[in-house]
This record gives structure tokens, C-alpha cells and sequence, in this order.
């Protein structure tokens, strides 16, 4: 990228909000975030989001294709494969259906006392604390992983439309998370290339780290860790960022 795209969208990832929740997460509630394989979240180390580099991406990406197309010829496929290999989320299983339903809906509102007629990402930040531990704990986790990191949306509440994964937590891990970040990650890119909006949804950070893996530095130490998120911290993404933006060579 030979200059610093233009940045003018809205999004509602809140990386640093996340963080700072993952932060307060005790040792029982992350043991029962791993046994919905959403663990490795609580392990995120980047609090900013590079928005120009992300502009550039979306403005560059082939929707059909799912692929990211350079004006230099480099192309890559975005698969969910490689949302696991950042994020280590569930890959496979049973599909993430967009679909509502009622009782569950109410049920969520009650045992989260929203005000609204669905949780805020601050009414769900509020909830998780020591205290919160089995079923409840993995619901309310699930939901705000989903809405502030994972598929977050317009709103900034939680979509009713992924409600039905919540409704038996033992099931949760069964899920094919991967797939439904990155559908969501593609359908808000082409309702944003399309003008229909001036928000960027979806998991934006796991698409800089993609394109970020295939740059030639020397910034990241060589290693074969997986998933990779835990490895890019906020001053490795703003180096990234930086030389990025200064130079297109490699």
C-alpha cells in the first residue's frame, strides 16, 4: 500500500472493550470458555484497529470471490480455515443459521435484564464479573464475544439471529463459529462497497492480520504458533501499519 488509505467508516469492534473484559476473566471462567473453544479469544493483545489499512482491504476485496485483490496482482482467498488459524474459534460442525426464535429471545432479555429489547455490548461488559460462572457464564460470554469482537453489527447489541446457538450451552463448541465470521465479515463489506452503508461490520482485525501474515518483514518473530492472535500485539500491528503504508515493494 503505497500511501495511507482514507478511513471514513464506522464500525462497533470494540478491540480495547474486550481486552479489558478478557482481563477480569477468572481462571473457572476461562475453563469454561475453552470448553466452547473460545478460549483463545481471552488472548487477544491489539486494542487499535489500523482503519486505513482496513479501508484499503475492503475496498479491495472481490466479494464473489471472497478474495483479496491488490492493485499489485496478489490474491488470496479468505476461507474460514484461516479465520481459525488467527482465532482459533470453532471450524466445522453445525451451521450458524440466521434465524430467531421468540421464547429464547425473551428468555435472553430476562436473564439479562436489558433495557432494551436486546442486550448492549455495556449490559453484557456489566454481567460478566467473578460471580458469573456455568450456563449463565457461557451464554452472556458467547453473546459478547459475538457482538463486540466476532460479528458485530450496526447496533452495537446482540443479534437476535444467532440466539438459537445459546439455547443449549453444553452445544455451543458444536457450532462452526468460523464460517459465520467470515459470512458476516463479506456481507458487511459488500453492503459498504455497495453505498447501503457506512458501517464495517464483522471481525475486521482477524482480515488485517490475514493480509499482515503475507507482507515480507522481519517484524514478527519466525514461529509456527497457532492460532495466531495472541502474537500480534498492538505495537506489532502499528509496525506493520506503518511500514505498510510507506512502502509497496514486498
Amino acid at each position: 500500500m503505497a500511501e495511507q488509505a482514507r478511513a471514513d467508516f464506522a464500525t462497533k469492534l470494540s478491540l480495547r472493550k474486550f481486552m479489558a473484559t478478557a482481563q477480569r476473566v477468572t481462571l473457572d471462567q476461562r475453563q469454561l470458555a475453552r470448553s466452547m473453544g473460545l478460549d483463545h479469544l481471552l488472548d487477544l493483545k491489539c486494542d487499535t484497529l489500523p482503519r486505513g489499512v482496513v479501508h484499503y482491504l475492503a475496498s479491495n476485496f472481490d466479494v464473489p470471490s471472497r478474495a483479496i485483490e491488490l492493485p499489485n496482482g496478489f490474491k488470496f482467498t479468505i476461507t474460514p480455515y484461516c479465520i481459525h488459524q488467527v482465532l482459533g474459534i470453532p471450524l466445522g460442525g453445525r451451521t450458524i443459521e440466521k434465524k430467531q426464535n421468540p421464547a429464547l429471545r425473551s428468555l435472553i432479555a430476562q436473564q439479562t435484564k436489558c433495557k432494551g429489547n436486546y442486550p448492549t455490548i455495556n449490559e453484557l461488559d456489566n454481567l460478566i464479573q467473578p460471580r458469573l460462572d456455568g450456563d449463565s457464564f457461557k451464554r452472556i460470554f458467547t453473546m459478547y464475544a459475538l457482538t463486540v469482537l466476532l460479528c458485530p453489527s450496526s447496533h452495537g447489541a446482540a443479534s437476535p439471529d444467532y440466539y438459537h446457538i445459546l439455547e443449549d450451552p453444553e452445544q455451543i463448541g458444536s457450532f462452526d463459529f468460523c464460517t459465520a465470521v467470515l459470512d458476516k465479515l463479506v456481507a458487511s463489506i459488500d453492503s459498504y462497497k455497495a453505498g447501503a452503508t457506512t458501517v464495517l461490520a464483522g471481525d475486521l482485525l482477524t482480515l488485517t492480520i490475514i493480509y499482515f501474515e503475507f507482507l515480507d518483514t522481519d517484524i514478527m518473530p519466525v514461529t509456527s504458533k497457532r492460532p495466531r492472535i495472541s502474537l500480534w500485539t498492538s505495537e506489532i500491528v502499528a509496525e506493520y501499519e506503518r511500514r505498510d503504508c510507506t512502502s509497496s515493494d514486498k
